[in-house]
């Protein structure tokens, strides 16, 4: 299985997505298209986090950074409970991402996160224009 780091994914991502940017998105979807997009962004974030493997080569704030992945997945995670199971008790889509950013930023995991939202976004506006072709 050949390893793909980081940089090599980020490099042909935007530079920059704001939160309200991420936010306006995520509350565009649907559902179903916001449970396949937590799903696309944690798995892509695991990716990521395996950078931080202590056989690997030495990261600066690796440990600093496993808790910034830890927490994001955390919320990542707990949000696609609320969405599946229907239930209220999720965040706001807003309050949600903008929690996710703040996290990002705080861990000094802002370029992962940008990169693994970009990876997360490609499936959804596929799955919206298949639902409203019909298929």
């Amino acid at each position: 299985m050949m390893s793909m780091s980081s940089h090599a994914l980020s490099s042909r991502e935007p530079a920059h997505l704001s939160a309200e940017q991420m936010a306006e998105e995520f509350s565009k979807l649907g559902p179903t298209a916001k449970a396949r997009f937590l799903c696309r962004l944690g798995t892509r974030l695991t990716i990521f986090s395996r950078e931080l493997y202590a056989d690997r080569n030495p990261v600066p704030d690796a440990e600093q950074k496993m808790r910034g992945f830890n927490e994001i997945f955390h919320k990542v995670f707990g949000q696609l409970g609320h969405i599946v199971a229907r239930s209220p008790q999720g965040y706001p889509d807003e309050a949600f991402v903008a929690s996710l950013a703040a996290l990002a930023e705080e861990t000094l995991l802002m370029d992962q996160f940008i990169s693994a939202w970009t990876f997360a976004r490609l499936l959804p506006s596929r799955v919206q224009k298949a639902s409203s072709r019909g298929g």
